[in-house]
């Protein structure tokens, strides 16, 4: 935060800048720290964090899809004036999740910036993004102390995975997650390959506890918001299931492999539900 407040007290502050790191809403916090230190009052940072300060835009769609009409919308904005001080700052959470003409649209403002208005990426990592929309922006990389993303950190505050494992837990669930994120078949096919090996019998250890510690996170939807009856009861039944099977595995006919699949692929639909 110190490189990016400094530039902009030098007005040397790029106008795009794409900020690159595991954890978006550790960064999406920065930046709303960075804004708040400039106008150092204690009203309006109240106002920037339930978004009714009008110099400030953030789009957080809490991993959904980020449509053409979303950008659109930022877009209108961009090119008002601002209204409460002489800067504005637009923040997107998970850029990554722009679909294609929400990407080419976002270009616009990316090529011709307003001269007193900031855009903030936020992405996991550079890839994720088309290349005209990274090209178009100054990527700074954010270094993390942990490499569990914060609710995770809450969770595992909460509950007893693995406490005298929790490195070799970290490693193998951030796999995990990237693996359903990402949702590769030839990419789960590997790992559930390496997960069911008998050189490896901890693996599978570590894949029961991922399992239940992403199905626990879905469930809760990490912002305690309130989920439908049908969910509530869908991810319940999942959660007995994978429950009972994990602590019968010894006493199952099922192939591991099978296993492992049928329930990652649930969590996979489970996952775009949520």
């Amino acid at each position: 935060m110190n490189l990016i407040s400094n530039l902009f007290c030098k007005n040397n502050l790029p106008n795009s800048l794409l900020l690159l790191g595991r954890d978006n809403q550790a960064k999406l916090q920065t930046i709303k720290d960075f804004i708040k230190s400039y106008y150092q009052d204690a009203g309006i940072s109240g106002r920037i964090d339930n978004g009714t300060f009008l110099d400030v835009k953030i789009l957080d769609k809490k991993l959904e899809t980020i449509k053409i009409d979303d950008i659109r919308e930022l877009i209108r904005y961009a090119h008002l004036s601002p209204i409460e001080s002489n800067a504005k700052f637009i923040i997107i959470v998970d850029s990554e999740q722009m679909n294609l003409s929400a990407s080419n649209s976002l270009l616009k403002i990316l090529e011709e910036p307003s001269k007193h208005t900031y855009i903030f990426l936020l992405a996991e990592n550079e890839s994720s993004l088309i290349k005209t929309i990274s090209s178009r922006c100054i990527k700074l990389h954010f270094k993390e102390e942990n490499s569990l993303p914060k609710a995770e950190q809450d969770f595992l505050a909460r509950t007893t995975v693995i406490k005298n494992d929790l490195k070799i837990f970290t490693d193998h669930y951030m796999k995990f997650y990237e693996l359903i994120k990402n949702s590769k078949q030839s990419e789960i096919i590997a790992y559930v390959n390496s997960i069911t090996s008998k050189a490896s019998p901890k693996s599978w250890h570590h894949f029961t506890q991922s399992f239940l510690f992403l199905l626990s996170k879905l469930a809760a939807k990490n912002n305690n918001e309130e989920i439908s009856e049908v969910d509530a009861l869908a991810y319940h039944a999942l959660y007995k299931i994978a429950i009972d099977q994990f602590a019968n595995e010894q006493k199952l006919n099922l192939d591991k492999r099978i296993l492992a699949l049928t329930l990652i692929e649930k969590l996979i639909l489970a996952k775009e539900k949520a």
